[in-house]
């Protein structure tokens, strides 16, 4: 994965959960954090980084009782986990944005790595043509075989991971899951304006996307905006056709345009 193609997805990333959150935040603070320099200009850590057998940074982001990074297993779904200014305070975060704080950081130890997209994880691949693993940065740093990334997939979701999902992934789709993880955490929270900013970004990007105007209509149904949610819906049905729940959809608009009459 491309340095400047990763600091793309660091500068969105946290500029759209700062706006979503209405943070002040200095963004230069916030990269010398997220690349660490104080960790990228010590001799001894690039002597350590330097002897890839040993996978050093494994030893500075998670086992480094001061350093240490960590997968937040205690509270999964809380937002702050995919927020990168929070993952950088608090050290703990959910796999993808874990991941990110890594790649960000071996990109400028010139260390060989790129995020690799699981169905229902997210881990690094590390391979400087000679040695190569992938590595699990939620948890701390584990190194795992192909076998071991099949079966983290399967006890997260069932399904198997083929050869295409572990493949290395590009900016954009990390920073679509990583919106899609906190559009899911805000609406477990039931944070429903905050769910529907950022599901207004995915529909700007992707306007087609069935799914997504169905999550807002939802989210929009519990905000009480019934109009909105409506609009949504339709949209829903015009790009997903033969949905599945056509006719539960369509018997939640019927009872939205009763509601709507009474108000007339």
């Amino acid at each position: 994965m491309a340095g400047d193609e990763n600091e793309e997805v660091i500068v969105f990333q946290v500029c759209i959960a700062g706006g979503v959150e209405k943070w002040e935040f200095d963004l230069p603070a916030l990269f010398r954090k997220v690349v660490c320099d104080v960790w990228c200009d010590n001799e001894e850590t690039r002597l350590l980084f330097a002897r890839p057998e040993r996978l050093g940074l494994n030893e500075q982001l998670g086992s480094n009782p001061d350093l240490g990074f960590h997968g937040n297993e205690i509270d999964y779904n809380d937002p702050r986990n995919s927020c990168l200014n929070f993952v950088l305070d608090r050290r703990t975060g959910i796999p993808i944005a874990l991941s990110v704080v890594y790649i960000e950081v071996a990109r400028r130890l010139g260390q060989p790595v790129s995020g690799v997209g699981l169905p229902g994880h997210f881990v690094i691949e590390y391979n400087d043509g000679e040695f190569a693993t992938y590595i699990d940065p939620f948890h701390s740093g584990k190194l795992l075989s192909v076998e071991d990334c099949r079966q983290l997939a399967r006890d997260r979701t069932g399904a198997d991971a083929d050869a295409t999902a572990l493949a290395p992934v590009g900016a954009r789709y990390i920073l679509v899951r990583m919106l899609n993880n906190l559009r899911s955490a805000y609406f477990r929270g039931k944070q429903f304006d905050k769910m529907v900013a950022v599901t207004d970004l995915l529909i700007e990007a992707f306007p087609r996307n069935a799914e997504y105007y169905k999550a807002r209509g939802v989210a929009r149904l519990r905000m009480r905006q019934f109009r909105n949610a409506q609009k949504d819906l339709e949209l829903y049905l015009q790009y997903s056709p033969d949905a599945e729940d056509r006719a539960q959809i369509t018997q939640q608009l019927g009872s939205i345009h009763r509601w709507l009459g009474r108000l007339n």
